[in-house]
């Protein structure tokens, strides 16, 4: 009886294991800006998706676009999926916003409270 449950311990842990990184990581709903350096109007603005894990940040857009960001050698400094570089910096109000060389992505965590609800 013993090596059945330790067996079936087994194929559970490693299922968790073969879990992709976005289905395992904290996600949470927010609202997330979009603008291309020098717009006023805003572009794929709307709801969207922010999962963190070890480091790692998610942005997926209602849009279905979606940026995969992984920590630089600096803090508050990330690269995307691309490879392009992408500071981090929160706001004097605590809103963090994510800047590239072409855009920038503010979230705006309060305005998405009840989004599901």
């Amino acid at each position: 009886m013993k090596s059945y449950l330790e067996w079936s311990l087994a194929l559970v842990l490693a299922g968790f294991a073969m879990q992709p990184l976005a289905a395992i990581a904290d996600g949470e709903d927010a609202f997330c800006e979009v603008r291309a350096h020098g717009e006023t109007a805003q572009g794929a603005t709307g709801y969207c998706t922010i999962t963190h894990s070890q480091g790692r940040v998610g942005i997926r857009l209602a849009n279905g676009q979606s940026f995969d960001l992984e920590p630089g050698k600096s803090a508050g400094r990330f690269h995307d999926q691309d490879g392009n570089g992408v500071d981090h910096e929160i706001k004097k109000d605590g809103t963090p916003a994510y800047k590239w060389a072409h855009r920038n992505i503010t979230v705006y965590f309060n305005r998405a409270e009840g989004l599901y609800n």
